[in-house]
């Protein structure tokens, strides 16, 4: 008994220096993982329009010479790197993904990657790849299934504090944001789906800051898609309820309107429609990338600062933004789940 409760009153201690502990180790090894996006064998790997530039850069700076024909002064010279470009690197690059593996290359010692494009196909000319964003939005899916599965037999609550915490999270989305805004009858045929938004935007939201993760949610091709279906379901809503006609007719033609203004106010209403959407995509995207690229910027800093004496200051902010984007991942998953609730609050009622 004395140790149980002796552990009792000092666990909060105990997590404090764990994470401390954690942050020793991981924050060295972040940094480590960004000085990677300096080496060729990194740029490299770019998506898209930066993997052209980057062959470039390496070609003529093996050379000695620029695109002019004259000899490359100040980055590729001294040996120093780019930070717009390693950032950049870091934040749009979807088709390799780093390991905690070290591999030496002729640059010097960097993060093994390997591709994560491999199965492209095209659907009616749409491309299909699964790439990086695709493989952790299906890694993100499993785990929530896994979870919510062993966590709710039987639909049974299990007795463990995973369940508990996840109960607190069910518990809140649905008395504090479904119900107040929909009203228990209706509420109750858009729980899961409100659920299934938050759970999966917040995992999405998470991944990104653990080491060697990545965000699904800070790519906007993810928050569109997202956008689209929240789009989809506040309309659905209306039609379902008022049926087509009627439901377009009360959304893009105010009650009471004199006709001449019908064709100002149509495309205004149109464009509201379409806007709601659009800001859910922005919103979500926007946050996390700027956290993303914070976190980033303050751990090339250590490596362009090259000196243990400047680190500790960038690792006390990395630590502050870190703990900021704990918070902005919940954040994020709460207003896209209750914007989307009240929008579709707005279309079952539209008299409110």
């Amino acid at each position: 008994m004395i140790k149980n409760s002796t552990f009792q009153d000092h666990h909060y201690n105990i997590l404090l220096i764990a994470c401390l502990a954690c942050l020793i180790v991981f924050l060295p090894l972040s940094a480590a993982q960004a000085s990677s996006g300096s080496s060729g064998s990194g740029h490299d790997t770019h998506s898209g329009g930066h993997k052209a530039p980057a062959k470039g850069h390496d070609t003529h700076a093996a050379k000695g010479h620029t695109t002019d024909g004259h000899a490359t002064q100040g980055d590729h010279q001294s040996g120093a790197f780019d930070m717009g470009e390693t950032v950049m690197h870091h934040l749009v690059n979807i088709e390799t993904h780093e390991l905690p593996i070290l591999n030496k290359t002729s640059h010097g010692w960097a993060w093994k990657e390997i591709p994560v494009d491999g199965l492209k196909f095209s659907v009616g000319g749409i491309d299909m790849t699964v790439n990086k964003p695709v493989i952790f939005m299906m890694l993100g899916g499993f785990i929530l299934l896994f979870v919510f599965i062993i966590n709710f037999r039987g639909g049974k609550l299990m007795r463990n504090r995973l369940a508990h915490i996840l109960e607190v999270y069910v518990l809140f989305i649905r008395d504090e944001v479904v119900y107040p805004n929909l009203g228990e009858e209706d509420g109750r045929k858009f729980l899961p789906l409100f659920l299934t938004f938050f759970f999966f935007i917040l995992i999405l939201n998470l991944s990104g800051l653990i080491p060697f993760g990545y965000s699904a949610s800070a790519n906007i091709n993810v928050t569109a898609g997202l956008a689209i279906v929240a789009l989809l379901v506040i309309q659905g809503a209306g039609i379902a309820k008022f049926g087509f006609f009627t439901h377009f007719r009360s959304a893009l033609v105010p009650s009471g309107l004199p006709w001449p203004l019908l064709f100002i106010m149509i495309p205004i209403e149109f464009v509201g429609i379409v806007a709601k959407p659009f800001a859910l995509c922005i919103r979500l995207f926007a946050n996390l990338v700027a956290g993303h690229a914070a976190l980033i910027v303050l751990l090339l800093l250590i490596i362009v600062g090259k000196s243990f004496i400047i680190a500790p200051f960038p690792m006390v902010g990395i630590l502050f933004i870190s703990t900021m984007e704990l918070f902005v991942a919940h954040l994020q998953a709460f207003i896209f789940t209750i914007l989307t609730t009240l929008f579709v609050s707005l279309t079952l009622h539209p008299s409110h």
